[in-house]
């Protein structure tokens, strides 16, 4: 093992400040593994963009699909007993970021925008399990903001705050709730209606994401 500049005193204390490796979320790894599939089936409805010429028009359509999802998820979130208690939901800047984006490419009220019909949480652990899936689709919005900056890169200075804003913290996002979950699953119980609620809300997306949004919805909403 080489010392730094020869000199053991200052090896000593490089051991002692530096960081220790974070540890694995069993969780988190635990609702990879058993959501694999349909994360992998959800994921093809969120990336459908890379596969296209993007246009103006068709990025404003895509914002609108994940408001659909996104906004009702998080309004009941709000509406979910004792699930501000395990997880700071001031901290949640998704909807509000979509909303700027979503008016600066002339939609004037995206609340009026079609949205999914999502059932009001009944318990934390369902919460947690659909909040998985939501934390987890941040990690697509890397090359999702590359596809668009390639075609539209004007138009991103402006209505592209959701895309890089989230992705800027989606590890460390995803990270700390991995924490949150492995102190909440205290028991096995617990996990498994975590797991199951990150099922459903991958089938969910998946589902959603089949339906086609005409672009003229989007060209009424913003009259």
């Amino acid at each position: 093992m080489r010392l730094l500049d020869g000199n053991p005193e200052l090896w000593i204390v490089r051991m002692q400040i530096a960081p220790e490796p974070a540890m694995i979320s069993w969780m988190l790894a635990r609702l990879k593994r058993e959501t694999q599939a349909l994360r992998a089936s959800a994921d093809e409805g969120r990336l459908e963009p890379l596969h296209t010429t993007a246009t103006v028009a068709s990025y404003a359509t895509y914002l609108s699909r994940i408001y659909g999802f996104e906004a009702p998820i998080e309004a009941a979130f709000l509406g979910t007993r004792d699930l501000a208690h395990v997880v700071d939901l001031r901290w949640r800047p998704q909807v509000r970021l979509l909303k700027s984006d979503l008016m600066a490419l002339g939609i004037v009220d995206p609340t009026r925008l079609p949205t999914t019909s999502v059932p009001r949480f009944a318990t934390v652990a369902e919460a947690l399990g659909w909040m998985y899936v939501s934390e987890q689709n941040t990690i697509l919005h890397g090359q999702l903001h590359r596809h668009f900056a390639r075609w539209i890169p004007d138009e991103l200075v402006a209505a592209g705050c959701y895309l890089v804003g989230v992705e800027r913290v989606a590890g460390t996002r995803l990270d700390d709730l991995g924490s949150i979950l492995d102190l909440y699953a205290t028991r096995p119980e617990i996990a498994t209606k975590i797991v199951d609620a990150a099922c459903t809300a991958f089938r969910r997306q998946r589902l959603w994401f089949l339906k086609s949004l005409p672009l003229e919805v989007s060209r009424d909403v913003a009259r």
